[in-house]
């Protein structure tokens, strides 16, 4: 889809468009939902479908989709992105374009909770990165994969090189620290041992 929109700018996938508003335009622009959103983003997050909807809907023009998904992006964070059934290698590879769409102080908050310590740890003495995989005694189905592509597409966000780091403008209101340090407490304390706990008392 992304070679598609390159190479023809007026490409445009309607019907996939059509799916995915259903559920953008449900909570976009309405605060009161952020807790739901937030909750949603802890699935979405195990396989990258929030960041990869985020990439899309910027790709395609697409505003009101491009915010929402960027925003669930950001909530993002710590345990969600080690979830999968199948393991996290996506969720880490499409993470930064996803949360990179809602700005400077948005990619700040989130590395700073989250990538910066995950992207250390995976750094090998080679200056490779290895695929950590999820914090679990078994091994993921991506066992062994060299993840230094997916965590240099991370570094190279700043560079605005390519389509997927920022070289085309995007769509999305860009957030004020404050407003992405709001939404990286409002997704904190999520685990996998502990669902809804955080949600029963309001998401905030």
């Amino acid at each position: 889809m992304l070679a598609k929109r390159v190479a023809d700018p007026s490409y445009h996938p309607d019907a996939i468009i059509r799916s995915l508003n259903a559920l953008a335009l449900l909570a976009s622009g309405k605060p009161e939902h952020r807790s739901i959103v937030s909750k949603e983003a802890q699935w979405a997050a195990g396989f990258s479908a929030d960041s990869m909807a985020a990439v899309l809907f910027n790709l395609l023009d697409e505003p009101a989709g491009a915010e929402f998904f960027a925003r669930m992006s950001l909530f993002s964070h710590g345990g969600e992105r080690d979830c999968g059934h199948t393991g996290n290698y996506f969720s880490i590879l499409w993470a930064m374009p996803g949360v990179a769409l809602s700005g400077p102080h948005a990619t700040g908050a989130w590395m700073q909770e989250f990538g910066e310590w995950y992207y250390d740890l995976s750094r090998q003495w080679d200056g490779g990165f290895d695929h950590l995989g999820p914090p679990e005694p078994g091994y993921d189905s991506y066992e062994g994969w060299d993840a230094t592509g997916a965590c240099l597409l991370a570094y190279a966000v700043p560079l605005k090189s390519l389509w997927l780091t920022g070289k085309r403008p995007g769509k999305v209101t860009q957030l004020a620290a404050a407003a992405a340090e709001q939404f990286i407490r409002t997704s904190r304390g999520w685990t996998q041992g502990d669902l809804y706990s955080l949600y029963d008392i309001g998401g905030s």
